[in-house]
This record gives structure tokens, sequence and C-alpha cells, in this order.
């Protein structure tokens, strides 16, 4: 019988309820998919249901983050999937406003009519160098061809100045709003290639002043040859350094 039975389980363990109701006192649980076992419903707290599967050490702040209104039930039902970019937004505006900020005034209608307006490719960044925001990547003389070379110059805001985050196949890469021919790095230049290239798998690292490293498949990132960022410069991938030149930042 129940009464009869006794376990214990690490705190914050998630357990999955098989019958609720099983009798007065007691619910049916099952931990891990394995084991069945019989747990009091007094000393089941569904409040905290949402740290199931969290790590004991995170639960204090996730509580408090709540408790504050940080956070939202929506997405605290499930730890393992990655946040959405409309769950990313929502976070934003809550912490914006923790700070004593004020949001505008909101329209009454959305302004996107359909959701692939708001998707990755449908955003053109021109991307900046951290020590000099004008001048930016650039395929020179607007080229259209493939092996293309890019590189620094004044900004214009023009498609072949704008570069858009790709997904594909599970890696990430940067694309030319212009050719759709992705970054690479090929004959020791920074160029635009068809995709398929180890070079052109990107990685964006964030730094605390707000900059963006990119680093490729190989684990290079890209920087500035010089050092000097100015119009007409070449870009390169070499190993980390810590320099600025390897800083970039996106814009709209």
């Amino acid at each position: 019988m129940p009464e009869d039975c006794g376990a214990c389980v690490p705190a914050g363990t998630a357990v999955n309820i098989i019958n609720a109701n099983y009798n007065k006192n007691w619910m049916k649980v099952k931990y891990k998919d394995l084991y069945v076992a019989y747990m009091k419903k007094a000393d089941v707290k569904n409040a905290d249901a949402y740290l199931a599967g969290t790590g004991r050490e995170y639960q204090p702040y996730i509580k408090l983050a709540k408790q504050l209104k940080l956070t939202y039930t929506g997405i605290l039902k499930d730890y393992s999937k990655t946040i959405k970019k409309k769950d990313l937004c929502r976070l934003a505006v809550l912490w914006y406003q923790a700070m004593g900020n004020k949001l505008p005034k909101q329209k009454t209608t959305s302004p996107f009519k359909t959701e692939n307006l708001i998707s990755d490719n449908q955003v053109g960044y021109m991307i900046v160098p951290f020590d000099n925001q004008n001048v930016c990547l650039d395929v020179y003389e607007e080229s259209r061809q493939e092996g293309g070379t890019i590189g620094l110059w004044n900004c214009t805001g023009n498609n072949n100045q704008r570069f858009f985050i790709d997904y594909d196949g599970g890696n990430y890469s940067l694309k030319n709003v212009n050719s759709l021919y992705t970054l690479s790095y090929s004959g020791n230049k920074v160029c635009q290639r068809l995709q398929g290239y180890g070079s052109q798998i990107i990685t964006l690292e964030y730094n605390d002043d707000g900059s963006v490293c990119i680093r490729n498949g190989y684990g290079q990132y890209l920087d500035i040859k010089g050092g000097t960022a100015a119009s007409g410069g070449t870009l390169t991938f070499k190993a980390k350094s810590g320099s600025s030149s390897q800083k970039f930042i996106f814009k709209f």
C-alpha cells in the first residue's frame, strides 16, 4: 500500500504526475520514466511547477525574477527549448520597464501583416567596425559575382553593404542582400561565395561593450588588416586576439 512506501529524491527534481487523485491523500507519480512512486498531495507545490528540471542553484534567482515580474509563465514552462524572438523581445521590455523607463505609445494594429516580415533573412544589417562606425562591410564594385571581395567602405546603406543572418542545416551564416552569396574566406581574402564551406559557418560572440565578434567554422575571427578601420580597409580572419579590430556592431 502507498502508506507503507517510502522514498526520497533530490529537491527540485521533476516528476511526472500519473494520477493526481490516486486516493484522498496520495497521488501517483513517475520519476525519471523508470520508477513509480506515491507522494502526499500536501507535499506537492504546484505553484513551483515551472521550476521542474531546473538546477537547484538557479531556482532562487528564477523565483525572485518571477516575484519581481521580470519574467512570465509562458517562458517558464520548458527550459530545454531555444528562446524565440518574441520571448526575447518581451523579456527585454520587462527589464526596460523595471529600470524605470516608460514605454512609448503603442499602435493599435501590428505593423507586421505576415510572419515572414520579421524573420532574420528579411533584416539587412550594416556591419560596422567598433572603432569607426562611419565605414561598414561592403562587396567592392557592387559585385554580384562569386568571389567578389568584401572589405570596408564609407556607409551608404545600399544593399551591397547589407547582410542578413541565414540559418540553414543547423548553422548560421552571413549573406549579402544584393548578391545572396555567403561571406567566406578564400585565397587569403574575405569574399562572397556559394554556401558550403566551413569558413562560412559563423558564431556571434557578444561582448560587454555591446560589440560582437564574428567567429568562423575554423575558430578564426573576422579582423581588420593593419588594425585601422577606414574606407578601403582589408578584412581577414585571424586567431582571437582581444583587439578592438575584431569587434563589430550590427546596425539596421
